[in-house]
């Protein structure tokens, strides 16, 4: 095996990095967690157009008086709005809990209990002598799947007057070609969707054929993306998130794999695709050097650029007419995009 890229150290994430890449999707490209939730839940969620994430730390408390620090993946509501207004539509809110688990196994159960029931009570409503707390709409998405497959789970509560069962949705991400990815919308899962390929990667690895088919499959995902945002149909920094997010998945999964990693790493756009997109906007916090950071989140696409525009304000704390000019919008136009944030 040959002498790994010195700069590879540097690009490993946490103890936790498939984690780490989940959360950053679900926060970073948020919007994407509604068709993920409809294939989930197998309910049409169309009406529904913004997320809202609850707390994500909480503290166990243990026997003795101490505390445990634990933080969940993703407990959030999907809300509908009005275009115009940003005001609530009178159509129920729906509460969610989104976990994600390197290997398939019921171990996970436990952790979920902990997060549904700690979630629930962080919002839980006191109406004279009851409590009303909502459980969220569960479910997992393992990233490796076993011999035998895990199709649901459930978490089971034994109550005085009776039993009431938790369904906990289970998704797996090798069960979804790259076609059926892209005709769902799951484009969340698009960073994980190398795992599929990992039982092979000593093969890949020495293999030229194989490694040039795989190699074009990432070529093709490239292509798709930007046809997609090209459109208007994904947000260009969200393009650029998941092009980042599965370069750090790979370089974590193929770390023992230098050829592999480095040949696939490349046609997936390098070190620039990898540190681009959040380099923008981490900068632009640090230092509050705006103008010019904000190519990376929009290319002049017209389409975009209202969403682009809310997203610059909401990452980088701009104000409308900051990310206007950080967009590069003529001050002429300016009316015309403010009129629709009101």
């Amino acid at each position: 095996m040959g002498q790994k890229d010195p700069s590879t150290k540097d690009e490993l994430l946490s103890s936790t990095p498939y984690d780490d890449v989940h959360r950053t999707m679900e926060n970073d490209c948020r919007k994407w967690l509604i068709p993920l939730m409809s294939e989930i839940f197998q309910e049409n969620l169309d009406e529904y157009n913004d997320v809202v994430f609850t707390k994500e730390t909480h503290f166990m408390n243990h026997e003795g008086g101490g505390e445990e620090k634990r933080i969940t993946d993703g407990s959030f509501w999907l809300i509908a709005r009005d275009e115009e207004t940003k005001e609530k539509i009178s159509v129920k809110e729906k509460k969610y809990l989104c976990e994600c688990q390197t290997n398939a196994d019921s171990s996970i159960l436990i952790r979920m209990f902990e997060y549904a029931t700690q979630t629930a009570l962080d919002e839980s409503v006191l109406a004279g002598h009851i409590l009303k707390v909502t459980i969220p709409h569960c479910a997992v998405i393992f990233l490796r799947s076993p011999g035998t497959e895990i199709d649901s789970m459930t978490m089971r509560m034994e109550a005085p007057k009776g039993t009431l069962d938790i369904d906990v949705r289970v998704v797996r991400v090798g069960d979804y070609s790259l076609d059926e990815i892209f005709e769902k919308k799951l484009y969340i899962l698009l960073p994980f969707y190398v795992f599929r390929y990992e039982k092979q990667f000593p093969e890949y690895n020495t293999n030229d054929k194989l490694l040039e088919s795989l190699k074009a499959e990432y070529v093709t995902i490239g292509k798709r993306l930007n046809e997609l945002a090209d459109k208007g149909e994904i947000e260009e920094y969200y393009k650029k998130i998941t092009q980042e997010m599965s370069e750090k998945v790979l370089v974590n999964l193929a770390v023992k794999y230098d050829r592999l990693r480095e040949e696939v790493r490349d046609v997936m756009g390098g070190k620039v695709i990898m540190t681009e997109a959040t380099r923008i906007l981490n900068q632009g916090k640090a230092e509050g050097r705006i103008e010019g950071k904000a190519e990376g989140i929009a290319e002049g696409k017209t389409a975009n650029l209202l969403e682009n525009l809310q997203a610059l304000m909401e990452t980088m704390a701009l104000t409308a007419e900051q990310a206007l000019a950080a967009l590069k919008v003529p001050e002429d136009q300016y009316p015309k995009y403010l009129s629709k944030l009101k």
